[in-house]
This record gives structure tokens, sequence and C-alpha cells, in this order.
């Protein structure tokens, strides 16, 4: 009895994944399930669009002497 009183006083731990995690999640099982024998992406080894952008810029930002 003493247990469900403190269960119901006991914050809630359950973590609610925002909707850019969840398509992200989705995203990742799509690729990996059309991708057929292509192990890197089955594996979520890819890299999208916005993150090529982003590799770009840091690259062109440094400074090759």
């Amino acid at each position: 009895m003493f247990a469900n009183i403190l269960n119901l006083f006991r914050a809630n731990t359950t973590v609610i994944p925002n909707i850019q995690e969840k398509r992200d999640i989705g995203v990742k099982k799509l690729v990996s399930r059309y991708s057929n024998g292509n192990i890197s992406l089955q594996q979520s080894n890819y890299i999208t669009k916005k993150q090529l952008a982003e590799k770009q810029e840091k690259v062109f930002m440094h400074k090759f002497v």
C-alpha cells in the first residue's frame, strides 16, 4: 500500500523525444530498410545535406598555410 502511495508522488522519468529526434529515427529506419546490400547505409553511416554543408563551411573557414 505504501509503495503505491510513494509511486504516485514519484517524478515521471520517461524521456519524450522531440519531433526532430523522432524524424531522424524514422529516416534511419527507412534508409536501412531500403538499402539492399549497402552495409554503410544499413548501419546509418551516411551524411545528410545539412551535415555536409556544415562540414564544408568548417573546411572553408580553415586557413591552409
